[in-house]
């Protein structure tokens, strides 16, 4: 059962404000209370939105911004020496007495302008009123065991734990949590993989062999006679012809030539090229004349977004809860004891939301909440026709509007129809989630109460619940860019209190150029447009970069099993990029080394001829004539 306990932790014995509370490490980072302000320049951070709010749908109160300032978390820059990051983390401690286990907590202060309301303007300072933490289960956190490195810097005290041979060098490994094999080793420049081993060698693997195994294995073996890359040509009469050792194999000559499967495609290939000039022809300045159909490509483009965007998209689906367990669970008209029921949804709140999104991470380029009709009800007790906060960012800042004064309503988008028409009467896919509270029994918080006037339940989506829409170019004057777009729902109880019912949609845009793409060769039932188009020689295997954006060329040509890197160099493989380029150059006739960029057939030692090798075996002939 998909259960959580919540507990007042300023209630009864628990005091995190106190030294000698052993499990709350997090309250002293930020220096708890705050009453100096010697660092409030490095600590706190005044930032300015603009709102824009709606009374009537289709039309804003006022065509001006309201701008509006707020103090938050640091924003350090890249040359700050002594950066103060606006999330701090503790050291690890165990969580004795709630999860008991090892945790991290990640730490974010709440600022406010205090005292807020004194006449005593020269007294008031933003302070930290409150920290915010996220613990995290420090048993599932990686740790880099390879050696100091720029990829690797200090502190790292588990640095430089890794078991790879000279002949080798590490690489970090992610998704093995804090235990020992995390890595791989790989070949150095001029060396290459045993032909009876699958490349590289796992670190777990090497952590779980013998004494035996790994004295005799796990080393590369040398590459003989490398070639160099001339950025010149010479008369070949200048090098001394070599005849090769090894035996060639003979082409067989054949009418038709055969037909790799998951190959390189043409015309695939071609495809994608006329898509990327497409797309780079679009801007904000011409997008208003182009077609629809010319301003949203195929849902196959985005293909790994929600692996990539997840994280984005949970921020989405954490909202979405939010907004169902509020909506279902609360009721104004109640009281606990002390305890008065809630209130309804603040307009600015769900603008400070949205806000939140946006600011938080930079691949998030908008963010809304929008609800169904007159499902929004204000402070006042009053529904709002439509009511849809809208946040983004561009390069003159943040920005909030509300989307029900747009002309054009968002009850009538793609993305919300077809929402409301697969939740308005199927609520199957949703699950049940249950709340456990504990709140204070009085003012003073002398102990913890259970709160058992009602259940806390709520039915909210799942992370597959949510919708990713293709890439679309967001022609509208504020974002002008191509954009993923993933939605999902959120519900609130009927009128009958018996079940509920479709109440709006929470969608985040990211920012397309974010996405890696994958050129590698794929099965044919994958959905992928740029599948089989990377250009990998038949003695290398296609690896996908990360990290390089929606670009071609982002993919690695490595080695196959038995194929040696012939050139000596800084690379143990083929870079995508200059393949693109050498193809290019191909293409139109130039002189390329296409031709060149490819694995050589491994060779075995080479045994170098001495006078006590042929006395050896003058000798053993000898020996083996006579007797």
């Amino acid at each position: 059962m998909r259960s959580t306990k919540v507990v007042d932790m300023g209630t009864g014995l628990f005091n995190y404000t106190s030294r000698r509370s052993k499990t709350n490490i997090w309250y002293s980072l930020w220096n708890m209370p705050d009453v100096r302000n010697e660092k409030d320049s490095l600590i706190k951070y005044k930032y300015t939105v603009g709102i824009k709010y709606s009374s009537r749908p289709g039309q804003f109160d006022s065509e001006d911004f309201n701008i509006s300032g707020f103090f938050g978390p640091s924003v350090p820059g890249q040359h700050f020496m002594d950066e103060i990051l606006p999330v701090r983390f503790t050291q690890p401690y165990f969580d004795c007495g709630k999860s008991n286990e090892w945790i991290v907590s990640a730490v974010s202060p709440v600022i406010d302008f205090m005292p807020r309301y004194s006449r005593y303007t020269h007294m008031r300072r933003p302070r930290i009123v409150a920290l915010v933490t996220m613990d995290t289960y420090f048993r599932k956190i990686d740790f880099n065991a390879c050696p100091i490195s720029i990829g690797n810097p200090l502190p790292n005290y588990l640095a430089g734990i890794d078991r790879c041979k000279p002949t080798t060098k590490c690489k970090h490994v992610s998704g093995y949590g804090f235990k020992r094999g995390g890595y791989k080793c790989v070949c150095k420049q001029g060396y290459k993989y045993p032909s009876q081993i699958k490349p590289p060698f796992q670190g777990s693997l090497i952590e779980q062999a013998t004494q035996e195994e790994y004295e005799y294995g796990f080393t590369c073996t040398p590459i003989q006679h490398r070639k160099v890359h001339l950025g010149k040509h010479y008369n070949t009469t200048m090098y001394r012809q070599q005849q090769s050792t090894l035996n060639t194999k003979r082409n067989i000559r054949r009418s038709t030539s055969r037909h790799r499967r998951n190959a390189y495609d043409k015309s695939n290939a071609a495809k994608i090229k006329t898509l990327m000039k497409k797309m780079g022809v679009i801007n904000n300045i011409n997008c208003h004349k182009q077609p629809p159909s010319s301003l949203s490509l195929s849902g196959s483009v985005i293909y790994g977004a929600e692996k990539q965007f997840e994280s984005q998209a949970r921020t989405a689906l954490h909202l979405a809860h939010f907004l169902s367990s509020f909506l279902q669970n609360n009721e104004y008209n109640v009281h606990f004891g002390i305890l008065d029921g809630g209130q309804q949804l603040q307009e600015d709140h769900i603008f400070a939301e949205v806000l939140a999104n946006v600011m938080s991470d930079h691949k998030i380029l908008s963010s809304a909440v929008l609800f169904d009709s007159y499902q929004f009800i204000g402070a006042d007790g009053t529904e709002k026709a439509l009511f849809g906060p809208w946040a983004y960012r561009n390069d003159q800042g943040f920005w909030a509007i509300d989307a029900a004064g747009l002309k054009e309503s968002y009850l009538n988008t793609p993305g919300f129809k077809t929402a409301k028409e697969r939740f308005r009467s199927n609520i199957s896919e949703l699950k049940e989630f249950h709340i456990k509270a504990f709140v204070r029994s009085n003012i003073n918080g002398t102990y913890q109460s259970h709160f058992k006037y009602s259940d806390l339940v709520y039915k909210a989506p799942t992370f597959k619940s949510g919708r990713w829409s293709g890439p679309t170019y967001r022609c509208d004057g504020r974002i002008d860019k191509w954009v993923i777009t993933y939605s999902v729902p959120f519900f609130s109880r009927n009128i009958y209190l018996s079940s509920v019912k479709f109440t709006g949609i929470v969608l985040i845009d990211i920012d397309l150029k974010f996405l890696d793409i994958n050129q590698c060769q794929q099965p044919f039932y994958i959905a992928n447009a740029f599948k089989n188009t990377a250009l990998c020689p038949p003695s290398t295997k296609c690896s996908p970069l990360t990290g390089f954006g929606f670009g071609l060329g982002n993919y690695a040509c490595k080695c196959k099993q038995g194929y040696e890197y012939p050139f000596e160099d800084a690379q143990t493989w083929f870079e995508g990029v200059s393949l693109e380029l050498e193809w290019s150059k191909k293409m139109q006739g130039e002189p390329n080394r296409l031709h060149l960029l490819h694995c050589r057939v491994a060779t075995g030692p080479n045994v170098k001829m001495s006078l006590l090798l042929l006395i050896l075996m003058i000798t053993t002939n000898w020996i083996a004539f006579v007797f």
